[in-house]
């Protein structure tokens, strides 16, 4: 029996391997892609890999591997329920010739498994350089951090156009113009956890493919934009000046209820430098600012401008955008974000 067991397992693999069709219809305690963990899943126990999907395009084979930890048979029958498999690690691996060109791995990196990411098909030219393109999503499986988006160029040699790394956020292509590529559109990680900015409210950041270069780099025409109108900001000012105030009011001396600086004051500020308007921003936290804030306002502005802002992956090109001169961050800088002077970093 166990021999009438063995050569029928091989004999389906066999007609799996000839005829798609058969391998759809294969039963599902013998997955036709199922084998044996590869030593890149060796720190995964008793986990089996599988196939996920293959395709050829450009002359290269591209395949989407899983590591799964429960049974090929309990596999099967969750997805039959409608169920996603517990997925431990997937490798992504561009093959020619028999030989790996290029391969990724992460937690996740599936985009068929997520839909509603709408991330372009495989092949697709999102560069916009006449060559066809792949993109994945990776995540690392900590609950909303953190994402990697790779475009990988299948040309005659595979190139990777963009790794973008974030925190918070999912990286996204979009066209946002009438040239043929696609821009990165993501969220600025260096914010990510400050208490004085909510997650919701990081500046974003355009990325755009430059033919020059050959890969996708900081959109500086997409990023500028005409400054507010300076009415709208004075009443800004205004408003976080007159709360301020009340507090004051309301709290009195009592130094546990000193007020830090209001997160719509840090977001306007950034979004102003984010659109290369550093003279507005300046301006606006002039009008803006309050004593009450427990800090002193040339703390703050450093804190800023020397700690936070050189942390950025894209300050040099934020720093260009403003016409102001890059620097590296200051030498202190860690041990005054430790203290909570003036906002702590969770």
């Amino acid at each position: 029996m166990r021999r009438f067991i063995i050569i029928r397992a091989l004999l389906l693999a066999l007609a799996a391997a000839a005829d798609p069709a058969t391998a759809a219809a294969t039963p599902p305690d013998l997955p036709p892609a199922a084998q044996p963990p590869r030593a890149v899943w060796a720190d995964c126990g008793s986990c089996w890999q599988r196939t996920e999907w293959e395709r050829e395009i450009a002359g290269y084979h591209l395949v989407m591997l899983s590591a799964l930890r429960d049974s090929p048979a309990r596999v099967a029958a969750q997805e039959q329920r409608g169920e996603k498999p517990l997925i431990l690690r997937q490798r992504f691996e561009l093959r020619r010739g028999g030989q790996v060109m290029l391969d990724i791995e992460d937690r996740w990196l599936d985009p068929a498994r997520r839909p509603d990411l709408r991330l372009p098909p495989p092949g697709t030219d999102v560069a916009g350089s006449g060559k066809p393109q792949l993109v994945l999503l990776g995540w690392s499986g900590a609950g909303d951090c953190c994402f990697t988006l790779h475009v990988i160029e299948l040309g005659a040699s595979p190139r990777v156009l963009a790794r973008v790394v974030t925190q918070d956020g999912i990286p996204r292509l979009i066209q946002r113009d009438a040239d043929p590529d696609f821009e990165i559109i993501v969220e600025d990680p260096t914010y990510a956890g400050w208490d004085l900015l909510p997650d919701t409210a990081l500046p974003r950041v355009v990325l755009k493919y430059d033919p020059q270069e050959g890969r996708y780099r900081f959109a500086a025409a997409q990023m500028r934009r005409p400054p507010p109108p300076v009415g709208r900001l004075e009443a800004e000012a205004r408003l976080l000046h007159e709360a301020a105030a009340d507090d004051a009011a309301k709290n009195g001396a009592d130094d546990d209820a000193v007020e830090h600086v209001p997160g719509r004051l840090v977001r306007t500020m950034l979004q102003l430098i984010y659109a290369g308007n550093y003279p507005m921003a300046r301006r606006f936290l002039d009008e803006a600012w309050s004593d009450g804030y427990g800090v002193t306002r040339e703390a703050f502005l450093r804190d800023l401008m020397e700690c936070r802002l050189p942390r950025s992956p894209y300050w040099i090109d934020i720093a260009t955008l403003n016409g102001l001169t890059p620097q590296a961050p200051r030498a202190d800088c860690a041990a005054a974000t430790a203290a909570g002077q003036p906002g702590s970093q969770r």
